[in-house]
């Protein structure tokens, strides 16, 4: 997902009119989380665009980022790493020394990241953050959203302790560059909520989904279906059924709204399903149902999370019942 850097703009009026406007609706489909609309439009100019421009061009690399980022976004993470990788490939032959390769190249971690493979993610992550270094400077905004990036990936193999150090560092960096009341640094807050989480301290994890949301949710930010849920969790976590509950039933609604990634709704219900214990056991038991059929799809990377809800439905075996 395009959490931290921005969406290019693609509005030119040198490109043909056809493909300039099929190309703007793209990215426009994208934005209402429409990502199999827009993955198909970007499908439909790019070969237009590769005759008209070159198989190197810019335009051509940052439309496949772009078809890339919204196969991600629907957890199809083999298109991604392809189409990603292709990217990468022509920017590199194109101009080595193009600042833009370093966001591909933290694309391309994430996307490895997500699919199970930390080693490459971890590698092209520490690839990308050099070169944000060297290219911009230490202090530069893009590195302080590396750095958050490369704690995402952290999270993902579950090393706590290096998404904190990570997330904590590149706080101090986007504050200082953008200010407290940027959605970028809102996104750190609920990624340092996330590892409060795993570290037990339920009341301040709490608190920073909450500084989130102050910043998110005015925006209508597109990863609010995400900090709700990881509110939720927490809340629940603090013995706060009542508004886990009514987080989380906000957190499922907005899914229902945009095509997202499936492990991602499992995410939300999952701990929905917890949060509605025996009041609604029936609904628990098939959110949790379709929360597992999520992360077993997702493979190795959701080992842990197919694990807990395989044990909560164990624990919460199906009512008998009586004709």
């Amino acid at each position: 997902h395009r959490d931290l850097h921005s969406f290019p703009t693609r509005r030119s009026s040198d490109l043909p009119w056809l493909l300039n406007n099929e190309a703007n609706t793209a990215v426009t489909e994208y934005w209402l989380g429409h990502y199999s609309e827009a993955r198909r439009m970007w499908l439909d100019v790019l070969p237009a665009l590769t005759a008209i421009y070159g198989p190197l061009h810019p335009r051509v690399v940052s439309t496949l980022d772009s078809i890339a980022d919204s196969e991600s976004c629907v957890a199809d993470y083999d298109h991604a790493i392809a189409h990603g990788t292709q990217a990468l490939q022509a920017a590199l032959a194109n101009d080595p020394d193009d600042a833009r390769i370093a966001d591909l190249e933290i694309s391309l971690g994430l996307y490895y990241s997500s699919h199970g493979d930390p080693e490459r993610a971890q590698r092209y992550g520490a690839d990308s953050l050099a070169r944000y270094v060297k290219t911009l400077g230490p202090q530069h905004p893009s590195v302080g959203a590396a750095d958050y990036q490369l704690a995402r990936m952290a999270l993902d193999v579950h090393d706590v302790a290096r998404a904190k150090a990570l997330a904590e560092r590149g706080l101090a960096i986007l504050e200082r560059g953008l200010g407290a009341r940027h959605p970028r640094v809102a996104l750190v807050f609920d990624l340092l909520g996330v590892v409060a989480y795993e570290e037990g301290r339920y009341p301040a994890a709490i608190a920073e989904h909450e500084r989130a949301l102050a910043v998110l949710e005015p925006i209508h930010h597109m990863a609010l279906p995400d900090v709700l849920t990881n509110l939720g969790r927490a809340q629940l976590a603090a013995g706060r059924r009542d508004a886990a509950l009514a987080t989380l039933e906000r957190a499922s609604a907005l899914r229902g709204k945009i095509e997202g990634d499936p492990q991602m709704e499992g995410a939300t219900n999952f701990a929905l399903a917890r949060a509605l214990g025996p009041t609604a056991f029936e609904r628990a038991r098939r959110l949790a149902e379709r929360a597992l059929a999520a992360y077993v799809a997702g493979g190795k990377r959701y080992v842990r999370e197919a694990r807990e809800v395989k044990q909560w439905l164990q624990s919460n075996p199906p009512r008998r019942t009586h004709g």
